[in-house]
């Protein structure tokens, strides 16, 4: 339980409802149109945001500084941002998603502890989706006839929306590589791998399609 001090200390402290955290230097222009978009529509709902980049050559420490919302990293901070605020959902997008805002705003009021969209690739394939229990990967046509939310083993941090509670529950270094019997596994699938060890269940939300803008020729 809180003593009166913390409660104090954590009543005191700035709250947002969702925090946008964007890692790297160089962003999208139609990645920033769908930003400057959904902040526009968080301002019209009351919902309170902040936002946070910072950039690193090597991706994990970008991730990890963003999270942070601070270059100088100090591993003994279990809060996101060291703890400045408070706040109720953490949204990642990269630089080169595009989004609607409705689709974040379907993300954000997800109940799930954390739930990304789906990724559109050119010639309208996405990402692979591989549902828990299931033997291979489902292209989009099988994703869009499922269940509205497939649960997964791991996700990419291109759109993924995380509940509070969930990074703080986890130890530092959030982001790493790691190696399996698969071979190198990515910063993001190492933090999927680690949040469901720790009881998280991670989804899909099969009506909510992203464009990713580095792998495919797209005209907005």
């Amino acid at each position: 339980m809180l003593c009166c001090v913390e409660i104090a200390e954590k009543m005191s402290k700035p709250h947002f409802d969702v925090v946008i955290a964007t890692p790297g230097h160089s962003m999208d222009a139609e990645y920033v149109k769908s930003l400057m978009a959904t902040c526009q529509l968080l301002s019209s709902r009351g919902i309170s945001f902040t936002y946070q980049s910072e950039y690193s050559s090597f991706v994990p420490l970008a991730r990890e500084a963003t999270a942070m919302g601070e270059r100088r990293l100090s591993y003994d901070k279990t809060e996101i941002a060291g703890g400045k605020f408070t706040y109720g959902k953490l949204f990642w997008i990269d630089s080169d998603i595009v989004w609607s805002p409705a689709d974040f705003l379907k993300l954000y009021e997800s109940e799930s502890d954390i739930v990304s969209g789906l990724y559109v690739l050119d010639n309208n394939r996405t990402l692979p989706v591989q549902p828990i229990g299931a033997m291979r990967q489902l292209d989009r046509s099988e994703v869009m006839f499922r269940n509205e939310y497939i649960e997964v083993g791991a996700v990419g941090f291109g759109f993924l929306c995380v509940k509070s509670g969930v990074f703080e529950s986890m130890p530092r270094p959030w982001f790493k590589l790691a190696r399996s019997s698969m071979g190198d596994v990515g910063e993001d699938y190492s933090w999927c791998h680690a949040a469901r060890n720790l009881g998280h269940k991670i989804y899909v939300d099969s009506k909510v399609t992203v464009a990713h803008r580095k792998v495919m020729n797209l005209t907005v």
